[in-house]
């Protein structure tokens, strides 16, 4: 950092220079001896033109000095904003609800694509954080405006490059712009919504057998409504231009989850279509072998539940009514929650499991059946599978319009996450407003000093009137 503060003193010394000069001027002018001939306005005027070229080369070279200061304090020192733009922004959290980091807008990945794609050389990722530091940005910049104990949480974020000996030769615009746009890249495809759910592979639905299409169609109509509820979570009252909400299309297409899959596979199974009929077989009669031995698990620890409430349940009730006072104060006995009460809810959750494994046993026996007597024809199989294309056809219309719908919903409400501001489209412009103002200032200063100099004759003048005064003193005194 000591290389950008040298620079910067000596960008602050040109600066001044004009101040200074006008300084000199002053002391010049009222250090002038008392000369034999008073020298008039005109006649000072009159020495800056004929110094003039001096003058001009003067101005010049303080043009050039200051604009060669200026862009070296640019290359050396830079700094752009980042803004995050999302709603929790404002709350401190990332768009997933997670704390946000500043440390993470020089972390290390963002640091290494940054070298990369900047091109940077070999520089290591802690020589380049050396050089950067990430300041919170209060809006408006107003410190009074927020009360002593009120907290705030910024939005934007300066991030300031100040080079060092090792990245001397970096252009210090092109540093923060590399690691701005790093950060945003990576920020944007960490926490930007995930629509992957909504590019449909029907290939996994071609290679497997009847009864197995189905539950994957299933499975990705599924995915299809849980990305819209998510969705519909994060705006409930967006409309898309043809007038569909989240929550209007994810009710459309599990309407048509329950009517076309389930009228699909009552057909498979009416009619006991297989691609590979042992093979399907010996699959769901695995599968009922695993489902009874889940059943029976199931049923064993519900009796021994219901065993074990049966034998504490009477000296562990005298335990539970304990005095306590409700809102307005009134005594009441409250019945705290026991173990009597765990073993009770533990014994309905096996409960359920074991009727949902014997349900899926009915279910596979039925397939099994219908499969083993088949004489399906093969207009049956193509009915089938034009049932099963129109499927697809409309599963995909309904993944189109939840994507065209999520990208106009996050466009209007989150962008692209972050916003950078560079203030280098007004750098220039203001280099030139400043070079012409202190180029202004210069050549005034310097004329200053020209009319305040005073002539090489009159400094002769003045020194033969100082020796006279001094003779006659001299001749006085005798």
């Amino acid at each position: 950092m000591e290389v950008t503060f040298i620079i910067r003193i000596c960008r602050y010394g040109i600066m001044l220079l004009p101040v200074l000069l006008i300084f000199v001027a002053g002391i010049c002018f009222f250090q002038v001896p008392n000369l034999e001939k008073k020298r008039t306005f005109s006649d000072r005027l009159k020495k800056v033109l004929k110094n003039i070229h001096l003058w001009i080369l003067a101005c010049v070279l303080y043009a050039a000095c200051f604009a060669a200061l200026t862009l070296l304090c640019d290359r050396v020192q830079n700094s752009i904003t980042i803004g995050l733009n999302y709603a929790l922004a404002s709350r401190g959290l990332t768009p997933n609800s997670t704390r946000f980091n500043t440390y993470d807008i020089i972390d290390d990945s963002v640091l290494e694509q940054a070298i990369s794609d900047g091109q940077f050389g070999d520089i290591s990722t802690e020589d380049l954080r050396e050089t950067l530091s990430v300041t919170p940005l209060q809006s408006g910049n107003d410190e009074e405006a927020l009360a002593e104990e009120q907290y705030y949480t910024s939005t934007e974020y300066v991030l300031t490059y100040e080079a060092s000996l090792k990245t001397l030769f970096f252009n210090g615009n092109d540093v923060v712009e590399s690691v701005a746009q790093a950060f945003a890249s990576q920020f944007y495809d960490q926490y930007s919504r995930k629509t992957d759910v909504l590019e449909l592979d029907y290939t996994k639905v071609d290679d497997s057998d009847y009864l197995d299409k189905v539950d994957i169609l299933s499975s990705q109509m599924s995915g299809i409504q849980d990305f819209l509820w998510q969705c519909n979570s994060q705006g409930e009252n967006y409309v898309s231009e043809d007038g569909e909400t989240f929550s209007s299309l994810a009710t459309k297409v599990s309407n048509y989850q329950t009517v076309e899959l389930e009228r699909l596979r009552a057909y498979i199974l009416t009619k006991g279509l297989s691609s590979d009929a042992d093979r399907q077989l010996a699959k769901l009669e695995y599968e009922n072998m695993i489902r009874d031995l889940n059943y029976q698990k199931n049923i064993a620890d519900y009796n021994v539940l219901l065993e074990t409430i049966d034998m504490y349940e009477r000296d562990m009730a005298t335990i539970v009514l304990v005095p306590t006072t409700d809102e307005v104060g009134e005594f009441y006995m409250s019945r705290t929650k026991i173990a009597v009460d765990d073993f009770a809810d533990e014994a309905e959750i096996s409960s359920q499991n074991a009727a949902l494994a014997q349900n899926s046993i009915e279910n596979n026996s039925y397939a099994i059946s219908q499969l083993s007597s088949s004489e399906a024809s093969d207009a049956d199989y193509a009915t089938a599978d034009n049932m099963i294309a129109s499927i697809k056809e409309n599963m995909t219309a309904y993944a189109d319009q939840a994507l065209k719908m999520s990208v106009d919903f996050d466009s209007k409400t989150s962008g692209s996450y972050t916003v950078l501001t560079s203030d280098r489209d007004k750098f220039f412009g203001r280099l030139i407003l400043r070079e012409i103002l202190l180029t202004g200032a210069m050549a005034v200063s310097c004329a200053l000093v020209i009319m305040a100099f005073p002539a090489a004759e009159n400094k002769k003048r003045g020194r033969k009137s100082e020796e006279d005064k001094s003779s006659m003193k001299g001749e006085a005194g005798r």
